[in-house]
């Protein structure tokens, strides 16, 4: 698998879904923080190695083979693979190199992904607003104290109809804030939930912050 396109454009080929699910792994967003330290390409080796030392907290010299051998493998049939799918990583399979790819909304991502979070605290934010509607509900909370759940999926509703409507707007019908209010019921409120992202009490639904969240990423495909 050779990903060494420098077209800027293919980074609109992929969705913001997909980019935050890429960075939903503590390894990959770690591998990306590695590379991007560093000039030019790096050889798969030499991050594996890297990636040792700095979760273990031993010197690069004290890496054993075996530690090393295990790593590298989850690196080439895992992490580099899912990267280079979605440009993140520019990766030579045949050179075994990787280089910084097209980072795009991944960046502030990074960025603003706290150093004192709990990584698997973090995997489970992240993987949570891999879904355009939940980062849509969130920007409405965000909003207001509290909203009940018809109130919330109709102004879901209306922000889905009018983006990329231009200067129209359109209103969603009855059976669109019905499916909405649906799949918040379902499958959107009961995952944000269990990651710590919204409260859900007798005053309706709520959002009052999270330690491993940073609300700029709610207007990434704003910028």
């Amino acid at each position: 698998m050779n990903r060494n396109s420098d077209d800027p454009d293919s980074a609109f080929g992929r969705s913001l879904d997909d980019v935050f699910r890429a960075l939903a792994d503590h390894h990959r967003r770690r591998i990306l923080s590695l590379v991007r330290a560093r000039d030019g390409d790096l050889s798969e080796s030499d991050l594996a190695s890297l990636l040792v030392a700095e979760e273990s907290g031993k010197p690069l010299l004290d890496v054993t083979d075996n530690e090393h051998q295990r790593v590298h493998t989850q690196l080439r049939h895992v992490h580099l693979p899912k990267l280079a799918e979605t440009d993140l990583l520019r990766w030579n399979e045949a050179r075994g190199t990787v280089a910084t790819g097209l980072l795009g909304a991944a960046a502030p991502i990074l960025d603003g992904a706290s150093a004192d979070a709990d990584s698997g605290e973090l995997d489970g934010v992240l993987s949570a607003l891999a879904v355009e509607r939940r980062r849509t509900l969130l920007s409405v909370l965000r909003e207001k104290d509290a909203l009940e759940p018809g109130e919330l999926a109709e102004r879901v509703a209306v922000r889905e109809v009018r983006r990329g409507a231009g200067e129209s707007t359109p209103t969603p019908t009855d059976d669109e804030i019905a499916s909405v209010r649906a799949s918040l019921r379902h499958s959107h409120l009961p995952k944000l939930a269990g990651v710590g992202l919204v409260d859900r009490d007798e005053d309706g639904v709520s959002f009052d912050g999270h330690p491993a969240f940073d609300p700029r990423w709610l207007h990434l495909a704003d910028e």
